[in-house]
């Protein structure tokens, strides 16, 4: 493998090439199929602008975003607290596996139809359903970043007989942020996946719905139109939002110069 240095490799070059392949294939997609079915993504951009201009995207979207904001929140408290339980606890993770194989193994859209039958057409429906996908992918992903702690460290603190709860705010959380911070991240992109099939089942407004009400009636382009405002947001969550953050908060760690290896 040839090493290409860091002044020649731009990132926001290689995202534009990623982004141009993309809308290529999409292209060559939509030249194969019937207009009505694929259409060519600046009609389905032009769309996406229509329905923001006349001020339909707003009642779709505020709900659609409570319900992912609520749902997320529980998966991360959840998800975190199972994962540290099965870090530090061989019972606890002999306990809770069970429950996170079981989540990991049930598809979304069967949850999205599970929690409808009980909750009925509430917003309680797509919360709890985005709660219980996103959850156990958080705390495997946060159970993983607590087994890398020094378990040294945990057993000199236990010496000098500092409590629980010190352990856990000066050992067990600073080594675990980047674990967490991933799984922010993974968490909200699942939760805003699963947010529209549960609205689909349960919702009367909502992006879910929007996207279900225009293929149902045939009008593929705004389906288009409205799966697109997904990608619009999840792009300013990730680059307007992660991003900085990420920047921010692990600014401390430097990358390796392949080079010097």
């Amino acid at each position: 493998m040839s090493y290409i240095p860091e002044k020649i490799y731009n990132k926001n070059i290689a995202r534009f090439i990623g982004v141009l392949i993309g809308l290529v294939a999409w292209i060559l997609i939509a030249l194969n199929y019937p207009q009505d079915l694929v259409p060519l993504p600046h009609e389905a951009l032009l769309l996406t602008w229509q329905i923001i201009e006349n001020g339909r995207i707003w009642e779709h979207l505020v709900p659609t975003v409570w319900r992912t904001v609520w749902g997320f929140l529980g998966a991360m408290v959840l998800g975190i607290t199972v994962g540290i339980i099965m870090g530090v606890s061989f019972r606890g993770q002999n306990i809770t596996l069970p429950y996170i194989i079981i989540g990991l193994s049930i598809p979304g859209v069967a949850w999205a139809a599970i929690w409808t039958i009980i909750f009925g057409f509430t917003h309680l429906t797509p919360i709890v359903t985005v709660l219980v996908v996103c959850f156990p992918y958080i705390a495997m992903n946060f159970w993983k970043g607590v087994e890398n702690i020094q378990l040294d460290l945990v057993k000199m603190a236990k010496t000098f007989d500092v409590t629980n709860k010190n352990i856990l705010q000066h050992i067990i959380i600073p080594n675990t942020a980047p674990a967490a911070f991933t799984s922010a991240r993974f968490g909200l992109s699942i939760s805003w996946k699963v947010v529209a099939v549960a609205e689909m089942f349960s919702a009367n407004y909502g992006i879910g719905v929007m996207i279900i009400r225009s293929f149902e009636l045939f009008r593929y382009t705004e389906t288009w139109a409205w799966a697109l405002i997904f990608v619009v947001i999840i792009l300013f969550i990730e680059n307007g939002i992660f991003k900085p953050l990420e920047n921010k908060l692990f600014k401390y760690r430097e990358e390796t110069d392949i080079s010097r290896i």
